[in-house]
């Protein structure tokens, strides 16, 4: 349904990574889920789906034909909250149960590591959307420092 809608209001802001690869490995992997009696596991990770109804919101209240408005802050740390500390502690408890779904988790973590950064660049630089959707990655990286607190903060996560 994703990329149905994706592909006739938003052709230009799926790119084939973030758009059919993902949709692909979340198929198979809800194949593999249900395989193995762990539907449970995509149920309790529905809530990192929180952003996805905030920027779903957010692009409703957008008319085609005006200036995005910029993409709230609040996205950005419901991502964070969700889909980056959330989701570490997900994955720290799949590697106790299971090796293929701390390789999943593992892969997902990366996905959404790249899309928080997108955001946080296109966020620090105004863009209106913030850097999500935009079908390609925004080069320039982030600050050392801000690096640095990004790492403490999932460090800190990990061992508390």
């Amino acid at each position: 349904m994703d990329l149905i809608i994706g592909w006739f209001e938003y052709e230009d802001e799926i790119d084939y990574t973030d758009g059919w690869c993902h949709h692909a490995f979340f198929i198979f992997l809800l194949l593999w889920l249900l395989h193995n009696n762990m539907t449970m596991w995509f149920a309790i990770a529905m809530i990192e789906e929180i952003p996805t109804v905030i920027l779903g919101a957010w692009r409703v209240r957008q008319a085609k034909d005006e200036p995005k408005a910029e993409l709230p802050a609040a996205f950005g740390f419901v991502f964070f909250a969700t889909r980056i500390a959330f989701h570490l502690a997900l994955t720290y408890r799949a590697y106790q149960i299971s090796s293929v779904g701390f390789a999943c988790c593992m892969l997902i973590m990366n996905q959404h590591i790249r899309w928080f950064h997108k955001w946080a660049v296109g966020h620090l630089r105004g863009s209106a959307n913030g850097g999500i959707g935009n079908g390609g990655y925004i080069s320039g990286g982030m600050s050392l420092s801000t690096k640095l607190i990004i790492l403490a903060t999932l460090v800190g996560l990990q061992v508390s």
